[in-house]
């Protein structure tokens, strides 16, 4: 009677132990796809940040270049305000890239992967008008509004990314109404 008892406690115990070890398989599993859930969405929010970025930095360098190359009556204000603007963006790509690594991935840093991951067209500004650089410009700080938002509209984003991309989106909202502001 007591060995069959104790047969029985085996089977029971040997039964306990496939069953946790069952539960633990499946909590395993159901952590990984939690895991990799967030993982994709975490890495399509990247590459959302990431294409900003990238067209910050081309918004970045039309800026310089028509600070280097504006002429005119308005030229000595103009150039006082492209290196405002410039010095601003320069400070939002920097704050972009920073957030990118709190969410543990890596920025676009070189020019190849800047030039792939970006929408703005680069414009020559030796030949444009005052009034066409800024148009121009204005153009960008519209297509990056439209990125931020459409990145915030996709509901994959977390609270301090959403903070930071309003604030950002802010400054380009700023920066647009300056422009305006100097068009004749």
């Amino acid at each position: 009677m007591r060995e069959i008892r104790d047969a029985e406690q085996k089977r029971s115990l040997k039964q306990k132990d496939k069953d946790s070890v069952r539960m633990t398989m499946d909590q395993a599993l159901h952590e990984n796809l939690v895991k990799d859930k967030k993982s994709d969405s975490n890495q399509a929010l990247v590459d959302r940040l990431n294409h900003i970025l990238a067209n910050e930095f081309t918004l970045f360098t039309k800026t310089l270049n028509y600070h280097w190359n504006v002429t005119g009556p308005r030229f000595h204000s103009l150039h006082e305000f492209f290196e405002a603007q410039y010095r601003e963006l320069l400070e939002l790509m920097d704050t972009m890239a920073e957030r990118i690594r709190i969410l543990d991935e890596s920025p676009v840093s070189t020019l190849r992967e800047m030039r792939s991951d970006n929408t703005i067209i680069e414009t020559p500004g030796k030949f444009l008008s005052a009034d066409k650089m800024i148009n121009d410009l204005l153009a960008g700080h519209m297509e990056i509004q439209r990125q931020i938002q459409d990145t915030l509209d996709s509901g994959n984003v977390d609270s301090g990314t959403d903070d930071f991309l309003v604030a950002t989106l802010k400054a380009h909202q700023k920066n647009s109404w300056m422009l305006k502001s100097h068009l004749t």
